[in-house]
């Protein structure tokens, strides 16, 4: 006689062997979320990606976009407020990237992702004190390496819901990406 627990066990079993609805072809998907660099005294900020890409199978993809991946504050004062430094990063870029899906049943997968961005950033400080004021900026671009991991939820053949963590190794600085968002297959 079989027995609940047996059932249960063989069902979810099953369940793994299912092919997801993972639909080979073109997609769109767009996310938003938070972004939190390494540096010390730096603020969160909130960033956001749109990306295009090519399911070659039920295993693998390439995609490619871009991301804005915020714009972190930070502030000093001294004295009451007669001094003030007030310091702002941005980052942006274009990101390509190989993903690996693995399908856990029809309806999710979870994926990693390794990639490159192409980055530049804005740095502005703006000092105010007692006796002058003056502001400077700086642009710096590079190449670096990114991955991440995610999850997707299909909601039905050509609509999912995503959510995932990316890492931006960007020179001697990291940033975090926290998102969530949707994809849309073509």
């Amino acid at each position: 006689m079989i027995t609940k627990k047996c059932l249960i066990a063989s069902g979810f079993a099953l369940s793994l062997l299912t092919q997801s609805a993972l639909a080979t072809g073109l997609y769109v998907k767009s996310s938003g979320g938070l972004t939190s660099p390494d540096a010390h005294g730096f603020d969160k900020a909130l960033g956001f990606s749109v990306l295009a890409g090519y399911q070659v199978n039920n295993y693998f993809a390439i995609q490619g976009g871009g991301v804005y991946l915020g714009s972190f504050d930070m502030g000093y004062s001294w004295d009451s407020d007669r001094y003030t430094d007030e310091d702002t990063l941005s980052f942006y870029g274009a990101e390509a990237s190989l993903v690996g899906y693995l399908p856990v049943n029809k309806a999710f997968a979870l994926y990693g992702k390794l990639g490159i961005l192409a980055w530049e950033s804005d740095y502005k400080t703006t000092y105010s004190g007692h006796y002058h004021d003056y502001s400077i900026s700086t642009t710096e671009d590079g190449v670096d390496a990114l991955y991440g991991i995610g999850a997707e939820f299909f909601l039905n053949p050509n609509f999912s819901v995503i959510t995932e963590a990316t890492y931006y190794d960007i020179d001697n600085f990291s940033i975090s990406y926290y998102s969530a968002g949707v994809k849309f297959n073509f």
